[in-house]
C-alpha cells in the first residue's frame, strides 16, 4: 500500500482571487510559560485543498456537515484532461470504471452542463486541481449545475505527478455545522 498526499498545506496553498490569506496566531505558548502551545487559525473554508457542500452556490440547506462520508471515502478514478474546458461530450463518453467518486487533473474548467452528465455516469464527487470547478467571474453555472445535483466538489487537489488510474481516496471534510465547505486532507492509496 502507498499513500498520496494530494492535499496542499494550508497556509502555503494558492490563493483564489479575492480572498483574505489564512492566518495563525499562537494563543498559548509553552515557551511563554503557559502549560501547552495552542494555534488559533482564521481562514476562508475555501482555502486550500477544501470541499464545497450544495448550500455554497445553491438554495439547498445541505451544509458540510451534512454530507454522507461516501462522498468523500470510498474508489476513485484519476483522469487527466489536456484542455481548458472540459467538454460535455468528453464527459459522456468518459468510461468511469464503475467509480463514484472521479478526480481530474489539468487544472480544467467544467459546464454549466456538467452537473447532469456527471449524475447519469453515477457520479457523487468530483474532484479537480484546479482552484475552482469555474473560470474566475464564471464560477455560478458550473458550481450550481454539480452541487445542484447532489454532487460533492473537491477543490485545489494536488495532483501533479499522480499517475491516471483507480486508487482509493480519503478526504473526509472537517465537519462544521451549517458551513458551504471545509478543508479536506486527501489521500490517495495506491494499490
Amino acid at each position: 500500500m502507498r499513500l498520496i498526499d494530494i492535499s496542499h498545506e494550508l497556509l502555503s496553498a494558492p490563493l483564489y482571487p479575492g480572498d483574505p490569506p489564512a492566518e495563525t496566531r499562537q494563543t498559548l505558548s509553552r515557551a511563554r510559560g503557559d502549560d501547552c502551545n495552542c494555534t488559533q487559525i482564521t481562514t476562508s473554508v475555501h482555502k486550500g485543498t477544501h470541499t464545497d457542500a450544495p448550500c455554497h452556490f445553491t438554495d439547498s440547506p445541505v451544509s458540510i456537515a451534512d454530507m454522507p462520508l461516501e462522498h468523500y471515502i470510498g474508489e476513485c478514478l484519476v483522469v487527466s484532461y489536456p484542455g481548458q474546458t472540459v467538454g460535455d461530450a468528453w464527459l459522456r463518453e468518459l468510461d468511469t470504471q464503475g467509480c463514484s467518486i472521479l478526480l481530474v487533473k489539468g487544472f480544467a474548467f467544467f459546464s454549466e452542463n456538467a452537473g447532469p452528465i456527471l449524475r447519469e455516469k453515477g457520479i457523487i464527487t468530483l474532484g479537480t486541481d484546479a482552484l475552482s470547478v469555474g473560470p474566475v467571474g464564471g464560477e455560478k453555472p458550473p458550481h450550481q449545475s454539480i452541487l445542484g445535483e447532489g454532487i460533492a466538489i473537491i477543490e485545489t487537489l494536488k495532483l501533479e505527478g499522480v499517475e491516471p488510474g483507480r486508487y482509493f481516496l480519503s478526504a473526509a471534510p472537517v465537519k462544521i455545522a451549517g458551513s458551504d465547505g471545509a478543508p479536506v486532507r486527501a489521500v490517495l492509496i495506491a494499490p
